[in-house]
């Protein structure tokens, strides 16, 4: 989403992120990682989440399909390789429900839901080009 952030800027599209996370936690992670142009909500006891209709894969699927990932490599490259981002990114993974699968959200400037795709995997994201037509046809 950073690197295409002003695509979706010219058509005055705003992102925000809500995450699992604790406030102290994303100030540790915006410390780290380099600067994001969108603003960070926590919502650590995940109930904007649940009231979305988001939710937590159980452990046994998130952990297979994780390691098929690994044996496909799919997922390689998961943690960085700068020492300090993958200290950030182990803290996250012990001490935050990494099991809950997040989406994307389009609304209006009345605050009406117009378009949206909630991950039914860790792999199951809407891409960016699926993000940008939807806003383009929805906005």
């Amino acid at each position: 989403m950073r690197e295409h952030y002003n695509v979706f800027e010219k058509r005055g599209v705003d992102i925000i992120i809500i995450s699992p996370h604790k406030g102290e936690y994303l100030e540790k992670f915006s410390n780290t990682f380099d600067s994001y142009p969108f603003e960070f909500y926590g919502d650590p006891s995940r109930k904007l989440y649940k009231q979305m209709g988001h939710q937590t894969l159980p452990k046994w699927k998130i952990l297979g399909k994780t390691a098929l990932g690994f044996l496909t490599r799919q997922l390689k490259g998961i943690l960085p390789k700068n020492k300090q981002e993958k200290e950030v990114v182990l803290e996250a993974m012990k001490t935050s429900d990494v099991y809950i699968q997040g989406g994307a959200w389009l609304y209006d400037q009345q605050k009406d839901v117009k378009w949206h795709h909630i991950d039914q995997a860790p792999n199951d994201h809407a891409t960016i080009e699926t993000l940008i037509e939807q806003a383009d046809k929805n906005l």
